[in-house]
């Protein structure tokens, strides 16, 4: 039996002041059944201490105090009771109560009422309503909690039998998911098996491995009132969602589960997903590796606040994902960090499924009752049991074995979801890539039904598995109709999309997605893949008919692009516009403004409002009405933009360009108002617009940041001065940053006194950061180790932090930093040999880590067989590094080479390398 408790004390320490006091309001009402009680007075006025005033049923007054107070002490118990008993009370009142947010009243407190109590009979003075009494009292009173704290801590609270008649109803319509009783784990993606004489069920019976005992774990804590996060990792068909699956069967009876298709879903669901809920998140890269950055951190955002609410909770999120997928979902940052959210949500959650059964795991399956495990213990190829259990060698073999033509449909359907990752693969797609994919001759020669016979082909059963690519049949419960769909088989889409990452479909192909491709939406990803292989005209052509479609993202994306690339976008983001595109609306309303077209600028900016209210639409229309002269119009729509999400950021944005056109006395204004409210960052990105061409500027911003309470000036004002060489008042002002509080004050300190060349000094900093909880500046402890030149210490320093290291998410970063440290120690100290086996164990990043000091080295050989090897198990990125250290080697033919194949596969940033290279070849360099 596993305990899910209520909620035990309710967290009125987080309510605004203002909502405590509404609170108050209620619960008076409810617990002294006063009537005309109202709070007393408005902010500002003289009120002697009361917030609250009510008259009960036999005539008298009642007085309430609220004390939003962490700790509510002795004297400010007197100090209320004194002013009470001495000053005004209002309508004559002569019961007082002082009600506070402080989890208990000190003993002191209450003998002082008693005390007053017996100095002044003519007057009531009740004991502290505290947090704990509040709650006790709340617990039969559903509707004064929702009200405050929302229907989803209401149920979790209060006591059931008051409860029946308030949310039941409601509350069943309005959750998302089913009850976990009666999931159907085929619809949750759990793979069919293959059919055996005489087994029974639906599934086969599951066998446990190591990893699972991880898993269970993870569930526990759920199991406990802790919302946890797994994600399994592993290829294809390898068990995922099994175990996933087998792990949920062990949560207790009121479970639910909840698959979102999408992530604007997750966005969507704030409120209706309630506690003791699984999020379903099989094959994660759908939510969170779709392609819009923008979307993809929203998305973790979201995640990690549903995980971190613990009034709410418990959630369980569990995720699946290939290891290609999860190396590009936890990739450390570059120098901008663009995918901090979806990192910090995954980092510390993978748990990793084996490819193969081990020989001890086989050899039970043998002999098993299960006939379904009996035959893959006795058949499955190299330990591949869950890939037979499901199919997947059979459904190779069917690839390797195909015709011509039937092979290229397969690659078609391949490359279709490899270049835009869950788009509907239609007949009339595949069979028009088909039929493109052949010559004049062989094209008259087809029969007629050359497509049924394909299909009857790769859709053929693979040993009690669905086919290699096959009819999708519809359930006759599904109301919409559309086109036909097959359906590519996962472990051979897998397969196919690492042995084909790096070549890029013939032009063909970029015609048929452009004719064929089922959605708008799916001509949109056919663009995004299009552009990352220098195919603009097909890029071109797919957005210009996606937009015909109603999806005018395209020729946003087209426009992003030329913009990227130094091109003019305003074509692009014109035709978007005309689409409907309130982004490009936008765009072109700040082009139309630079250069001056500001009737033009107004219009776009006006059209992009009057569909969607943007906030940025608002920002945009504001600095057009001030270049007009018209300055309170323009204030207040930049006031109203401050109080939209993302508002008081467009805002900073908008100081920015002011300040690079020498308005700064604007920029500063907004940038104070941005600031207010409650962008953080405000100041700092305003001053770094002067950092480098206004120093003193910059400090300026810097010092009205400190009078407006910034806790980031004191370390923005130590880094500006580091930047302008001033080493002493940057130290100066890194040691009052961390004399307030800023940890990271004292990492500057280190980084200041190490340029000083005060190594001992700066590694003292670090160790202080470190003995506040800081573990990650052991990191840059060891650094020092080794800029100090004492290679020896700083192995000893890695290997014993590595060992003391735990397993939690912010461990397995730091033992990252800590492995990294550790191959670049052995490297230098001529120990390849046990650093290559370190970088192998620890997976692409590490590897590639080892790469870069081998070309350092000079040795391009080891540099170039370490990536290689990277390429392929399928991490096409490491191609650009390889082409780096064949440069270096002077292979300018395989460096080019290189680039192409990058180019071919996608990879961001390929294209503009090979230019830069082209470029460098020409000049000679």
């Amino acid at each position: 039996m596993v305990a899910d408790p209520k909620i035990a004390l309710l967290p009125l320490r987080d309510l605004l002041w203002e909502n405590f006091e509404r609170l108050l309001l209620d619960f008076a009402q409810a617990e002294d059944d006063v009537a005309e009680a109202r709070r007393y007075g408005v902010a500002g006025q003289a009120q002697a201490g009361i917030d609250v005033a009510g008259r009960s049923s036999n005539g008298r007054w009642y007085a309430y105090q609220a004390k939003k107070v962490d700790r509510l002490t002795e004297s400010d118990v007197r100090a209320a009771l004194d002013a009470f008993v001495e000053g005004r009370r209002p309508f004559g009142a002569s019961r007082l109560v002082i009600a506070t947010t402080s989890e208990g009243t000190r003993t002191q407190a209450s003998d002082l009422i008693h005390s007053y109590r017996s100095a002044h009979p003519s007057l009531s003075f009740e004991l502290v309503w505290d947090a704990q009494y509040i709650s006790n009292r709340l617990r039969r009173l559903p509707r004064i909690v929702g009200r405050y704290f929302g229907d989803h801590v209401a149920w979790r609270f209060c006591d059931a039998d008051v409860l029946a008649g308030y949310m039941a109803p409601q509350r069943q319509t309005a959750l998302l998911g089913t009850e976990l009783a009666g999931a159907d784990p085929f619809a949750l993606g759990v793979h069919e098996a293959i059919e055996a004489y005489g087994a029974a069920g639906a599934l086969p019976a599951y066998v446990r491995r190591p990893f699972d005992a991880e898993l269970a774990e993870v569930v526990r804590r759920a199991c406990a009132g802790k919302s946890a996060v797994a994600v399994l990792v592993g290829d294809s068909s390898t068990g995922k969602t099994r175990a996933c699956w087998e792990a949920v069967c062990a949560l207790p009876v009121g479970w639910r589960v909840w698959q979102p298709a999408r992530g604007a879903e997750i966005l969507n669901a704030p409120g209706r997903i309630g506690p003791r809920t699984v999020l379903w998140l099989d094959e994660i890269k759908r939510l969170l590796l779709s392609g819009d950055h923008a979307a993809d951190e929203r998305v973790a955002v979201a995640l990690g606040g549903l995980i971190g609410d613990r009034i709410a909770g418990p959630v369980l999120v569990l995720g699946t994902a290939w290891h290609e997928d999860w190396i590009e979902m936890t990739r450390p940052p570059g120098r901008e960090d663009e995918y901090k959210q979806r990192r910090m949500l995954l980092v510390g959650r993978r748990i990793v499924v084996p490819e193969i059964f081990e020989e001890k795991e086989i050899g039970p399956l043998r002999t098993s009752n299960d006939a379904r495990l009996a035959e893959a213990g006795e058949h499955a190829e190299g330990g591949h049991v869950t890939q037979y259990l499901a199919g997947g060698p059979a459904q190779l073999e069917r690839y390797e074995n195909a015709p011509p033509l039937a092979r290229a449909v397969l690659d078609a359907a391949a490359d279709a979801r490899r270049l835009a990752p869950g788009i509907r693969l239609t007949e009339q797609f595949l069979a028009a890539a088909g039929d493109a994919s052949l010559t004049s001759l062989q094209r008259d020669l087809l029969p007629d039904d050359w497509f049924a016979a394909v299909i009857a082909y790769t859709g053929a059963p693979c040993r009690g598995a669905r086919g290699a690519l096959g009819r999708v049949r519809p359930s006759l419960l599904t109301d919409v109709e559309h086109e036909p769909e097959l359906r590519l088989a996962d472990y051979l889409e897998q397969k196919l999309s690492r042995e084909r990452a790096t070549l890029c479909p013939a032009d063909w192909f970029w015609t048929v997605a452009e004719r064929f491709a089922a959605t708008a939406g799916d001509r949109v990803a056919f663009v995004s893949a299009a552009l990352t292989r220098g195919r603009l005209a097909a890029a071109e052509r797919l957005a210009d008919r996606a937009a015909a479609l109603g999806d005018p993202r395209g020729l946003e994306r087209l426009g992003a692009h030329a913009e990227e690339q130094g091109l003019d976008a305003l074509p692009y983001f014109e035709r978007a516009a005309r689409a409907g595109s309130e982004l490009a609306m936008v765009k072109l309303g700040f082009r139309y403004e630079d250069r001056g077209r500001l009737d033009e600028a107004e219009q776009m900016f006006r059209a992009a409002l009057s569909s969607s209210e943007k906030y940025d639409a608002k920002v945009g229309l504001g600095s057009v009405l001030w270049a007009r002269g018209e300055h309170e119009a323009a204030i207040d729509l930049y006031e109203e933009a401050l109080s939209d999400d993302g508002g008081p950021r467009a805002v900073e944005y908008q100081a920015r360009e002011l300040a690079s056109r020498g308005d700064h006395e604007l920029a500063l204004e907004l940038t104070c108002r941005s600031f207010a409210a409650g962008n953080s960052e405000a100041f700092t990105g305003l001053a770094w617009c002067y950092v480098g061409s206004d120093h003193e500027r910059a400090v300026q911003v810097l010092r009205q940041a400190l009078l407006a309470g910034d806790r980031n000036a004191l370390r923005e004002l130590a880094i500006v001065h580091e930047h302008s060489g001033d080493l002493r008042l940057a130290e100066k002002f890194g040691e009052l940053a961390a004399r307030y509080g800023d940890i990271s004050g004292l990492c500057l300190l280190s980084r200041i006194r190490g340029r000083r060349g005060d190594l001992a000094s700066a590694r003292g900093a670090l160790w202080q950061a470190y003995n506040t909880g800081q573990e990650w500046v052991l990191l840059e402890i060891g650094e020092l180790h080794e800029r100090m030149g004492d290679l020896k210490r700083a192995e000893r320093f890695y290997r014993r932090r590595l060992r003391q290291t735990n397993s939690s998410a912010s461990g397995h970063s730091l033992a990252d930093g800590l492995v990294r440290g550790l191959i670049r120690v052995l490297a230098r100290t001529g120990r390849f040999a046990e650093a290559e086996q370190l970088a192998v164990r620890s997976g692409s990043c590490a590897t590639e880590l080892l790469a870069s000091l081998c070309t350092e080295s000079g040795n391009y050989a080891d540099a170039s067989r370490l990536l290689d090897d990277l390429v392929g198990r399928g991490y096409s990125r490491a191609l650009l590094q390889l082409a780096r250290v064949q440069q270096s080697a002077g292979d300018l033919s395989g460096a080019e080479q290189s680039l192409r194949r990058a180019c071919d596969a996608g990879v961001s940033g390929a294209l503009r390398q090979r230019e830069k290279f082209r470029e460098e070849v020409a000049g000679g360099c």
